[in-house]
């Protein structure tokens, strides 16, 4: 898995782009190293785009991630609002999105761009 984290040309949101198999251990790192810099630049709202990284975790480990460990890292940021974006054919990301949601964190799954840029613009 190869990914890149920065904040995008306004400065309004944090651009999170994976390529390749979701990894869980690397999840974990890509997760801190966008809550650290956002932190840092003193902005809440993440793009995570895995157009090119469909999920294939076991359910439980969904449930695990999302309640466990993005609950427990040391800067989750609740206030975060987050955008995912995959391919249009994709439905591999729906059932951890809902377990997100479900746990009471701001995400939503788009397979358009431009509507995931508008949730985060409040549109």
């Amino acid at each position: 898995m190869d990914y890149s984290i920065s904040p995008d040309g306004t400065g309004k949101y944090i651009i999170i782009k994976i390529k390749g198999a979701l990894r869980h251990q690397e999840s974990i790192q890509l997760l801190t190293e966008a809550f650290d810099l956002g932190a840092e630049l003193g902005i809440e709202q993440f793009l995570l785009d895995v157009t090119e990284s469909p999920h294939a975790w076991p359910l439980g480990a969904d449930y695990t991630f999302v309640n466990e460990t993005v609950r427990n890292e040391n800067n989750f940021n609740p206030n975060a609002k987050t955008a995912v974006l995959v391919s249009p054919e994709d439905t591999s990301h729906d059932f951890i999105i809902m377990v997100s949601s479900n746990a009471g964190l701001n995400i939503r799954l788009f397979r358009d761009r431009e509507e995931a840029l508008a949730f985060l613009a409040g549109n």
